[in-house]
C-alpha cells in the first residue's frame, strides 16, 4: 500500500497538478489511514466499507474536528478510486459513506478602516528600506485587491499581470487558469515596486512578490501576513485567506453581483460564493442592533 500511495501522490501532483499544499495534505491524511491498518493488522485486500467506519470511529475518539473528517474522507475518495482505475480494487469502500455534517461558521472579516491601517503601519516602519516596505503592500493588494489565495499570490508571475488591461492571469486550485481585475491603487503599487529596480522587465518570468525566480516559503509568506493583521485587528484568525473573504465581502456590500464575485476568486460553484451573503445579512443585523433607536 505504500508504494501505490507513493504512486498516487506522484500522479497527482505530475499529472493532475495539484499544489504543494494539497498533496501535502493528502499525504499526510493517507499515511494516518495506512497507519491504522498496520496497527490494527488490517490487510489492503481486506479493506472494506466497515474498515472505513472503524477508522471514522477512531478519528473521532481522537477528537478530530468534522472538517477535518471530512477532508480525510476526500483525500480516502480520491486514493481508492486511483486504485479502482489501476484495477488494484474491484470496489471503492467510501461508496455510500457521507460526510458528517459541519457547522457553517461565517469567514472573519476587517474592514476598510484597518485595511488602511495595515497600510499605514507598513509606512510607519521606520528602519525597513523602501523596497521592502512596497513589498509587504503588494503582498497585501494581491490578497485583498486581486482576492487571490496566498498560494495564488505567491505564484503571480511579473508576466501574468497584464499593464495596459489592468488583470492578471492566475493559476488556482485543479490548475485552472482565469482573469482577475486590478484596482488602480493595487496597480500604482505594483510599478512602484518594480521601478525601484528599474532593470525590471514588465514582461519578466520571475515572480512578482520577490521579483526573482525563487519565490516566498509560505511560511515566510504567512508570517508577515500574520504580522501585520496582528498589529492592526483583533480578529481571532490572523491568516492570508481574512484577506480574500475581506475583499468578497466589501465587493457585495458595494453592489457588485454574486456571479461576478464567484469569477473573481474563482470558485467552481456558486453554492461557496454564497457565504459572503450570509457574512453581509450579519453585518446589517450588527449595524442595525448598534444603531437602530429601536434595536
Amino acid at each position: 500500500m505504500r508504494n501505490l500511495l507513493a504512486s498516487f501522490l506522484e500522479q497527482i501532483q505530475s499529472v493532475r497538478r495539484f499544489s504543494d499544499n494539497t498533496v501535502r495534505s493528502y499525504k499526510n491524511d493517507l499515511e494516518r489511514f495506512l497507519s491504522f491498518c498496520e496497527e490494527n493488522e488490517i490487510k489492503p485486500v481486506n479493506i472494506s466499507k466497515r474498515t472505513i467506519m472503524r477508522y471514522l470511529d477512531y478519528l473521532d475518539r481522537n477528537k478530530i474536528s468534522k472538517k477535518s473528517v471530512n477532508r480525510h474522507l476526500s483525500s480516502l475518495r480520491a486514493f481508492f478510486s486511483f486504485l479502482v482505475r489501476e484495477e488494484t480494487l474491484e470496489i471503492n469502500p467510501l461508496t455510500g459513506i457521507r460526510n458528517p455534517k459541519t457547522e457553517k461558521r461565517l469567514p472573519e472579516i476587517i474592514n476598510t478602516d484597518q485595511y488602511d491601517s495595515i497600510l499605514q503601519s507598513i509606512d510607519n516602519l521606520g528602519s525597513t528600506r523602501e523596497k521592502v516596505k512596497l513589498q509587504y503592500k503588494v503582498m497585501f493588494e494581491l490578497l485583498y485587491g486581486c482576492s487571490l489565495r496566498a498560494s495564488e499570490a505567491n505564484f503571480v508571475r511579473i508576466s501574468d499581470v497584464d499593464w495596459f488591461n489592468s488583470t492578471v492571469r492566475i493559476l488556482g486550485k485543479g490548475n485552472k487558469l482565469r482573469i482577475a481585475p486590478i484596482g488602480k491603487k493595487s496597480i500604482t503599487i505594483f510599478r512602484q515596486y518594480l521601478a525601484e529596480e528599474p532593470s525590471t522587465e514588465l514582461h519578466s518570468g520571475n515572480y512578482l512578490i520577490t521579483k526573482s525566480e525563487k519565490r516566498l516559503s509560505p511560511k515566510t509568506f504567512y508570517n508577515i501576513i500574520h504580522k501585520f493583521l496582528s498589529l492592526t485587528t483583533e480578529i481571532k484568525k490572523k491568516s492570508p485567506h481574512i484577506l480574500r473573504h475581506s475583499s468578497a465581502t466589501h465587493m457585495l456590500d458595494k453592489g457588485a453581483d454574486l456571479m461576478a464575485i464567484k469569477e473573481i476568486l474563482g470558485h467552481t460553484d456558486l453554492s461557496t460564493t454564497q457565504i459572503y451573503t450570509r457574512v453581509s445579512i450579519e453585518r446589517l443585523k450588527t449595524i442595525y442592533k448598534k444603531t437602530h433607536p429601536k434595536s
